[in-house]
C-alpha cells in the first residue's frame, strides 16, 4: 500500500465553507487531512494536503483553481426582527416630530442627534444594506470609484436616502420577502452546482437553450422568431417569409 497524497489551495476569505464542503466530499473517497497551513506562494490562500491509503504509484495532485463563483460570498443583507423594525421606525418618526414642533434650536439640534443616532443604528445592524439599499443598488457589480461616488451620495441626501431605506425594510418586514441580494443568490447557487434549466435547442446551432433567454448563449441566434408584416395591407407573415401572401408586396427583412 502507497500513501497518496492531494493539494489543494482555498482562498482565505472562503476557507471555512470550501473546506467543510470539500472535506466531506474527499472523505467519502477515503482521503483524510495531513496539513493546513498558509501557503507560502500566495498569502491570501491556505495550503490543504489530503492522504489516502492505495495502490499503485504515489502521486501528488494540485487541482484547479476555484472558479470566480465559487470566491467569497457577498455579505448578507440583514433580516430585521419586529424589535429592529420598531426602533428604527420609532427614531425616525420621533426625528420627524421633533424638527416639525420647532425649526429653531433646541429643537433642530434634538431632530439632528435623534437622526444620527438613528442612522449609526441602522448602519451597525446593516452597513452592506444600507448601502446597497436593501438590494437595489448592485454593488459588487460597481468599481471602486462607482461605490465611492455612490456613499458620497447618500451621504448627500441622507436625509431622504435613510428613511427611504426605512421604509424599505418595514415593506419587505410586513411582505416577509427575500432580502438575499442577486449577487449572493447566484454565488450561492454555483456552489450548489445548480446549473439553468433548458428547453429546446438554437434553430441555428443546434446547443441547448437557456430556460428564459432572449438569446442563444452560444451563438447569440435569438431565441423567438418574429413574424414580419407587411407594409402595404398589414399582414401577419412568416418570420422567413419574402413576399406577402395577400398582396405579393415584397417584405424588408
Amino acid at each position: 500500500m502507497v500513501r497518496e497524497q492531494l493539494v489543494r489551495n482555498y482562498p482565505r476569505a472562503a476557507m471555512p465553507q470550501l473546506f467543510e464542503q470539500d472535506s466531506r466530499e474527499l472523505a467519502r473517497k477515503g482521503w483524510e487531512v495531513a496539513d493546513r497551513r498558509n501557503d507560502p506562494s500566495d498569502p491570501a490562500a491556505t495550503r490543504v494536503v489530503y492522504f489516502r491509503e492505495g495502490g499503485g504509484q504515489a502521486r501528488a495532485v494540485v487541482l484547479p483553481p476555484l472558479p470566480a463563483a465559487l470566491g467569497p460570498l457577498a455579505p448578507e443583507i440583514r433580516h430585521y426582527s419586529y424589535r429592529q423594525v420598531a426602533v428604527l421606525v420609532v427614531g425616525y418618526v420621533l426625528v420627524l416630530t421633533v424638527w416639525l414642533a420647532g425649526v429653531h434650536a433646541p429643537f433642530t439640534w434634538i431632530a439632528l442627534l435623534l437622526f444620527l443616532l438613528t442612522s449609526a443604528y441602522a448602519l451597525v445592524l446593516d452597513g452592506f444594506g444600507v448601502a446597497t439599499l436593501r438590494g437595489q443598488i448592485p454593488w459588487l457589480r460597481l468599481g471602486r470609484g462607482a461605490r465611492r461616488l455612490v456613499i458620497l451620495l447618500e451621504v448627500l441626501t441622507a436625509p431622504v436616502f435613510m428613511p427611504y431605506y426605512a421604509a424599505r425594510v418595514v415593506w419587505q418586514f410586513v411582505l416577509r420577502q427575500d432580502v438575499a441580494s442577486p449577487e449572493r443568490v447566484a454565488q450561492l447557487e454555483a456552489r450548489l452546482g445548480m446549473t439553468p434549466p433548458t428547453v429546446g435547442t438554437c434553430r441555428k446551432c443546434g446547443r441547448p437553450l437557456q430556460v428564459g433567454a432572449d438569446f442563444c448563449s452560444y451563438c447569440g441566434e435569438t431565441v423567438i422568431e418574429y413574424p414580419r408584416i407587411c407594409p402595404k395591407c398589414a399582414t401577419v407573415c412568416l418570420p422567413d417569409a419574402e413576399f406577402c401572401p395577400k398582396c405579393r408586396t415584397r417584405l424588408t427583412a
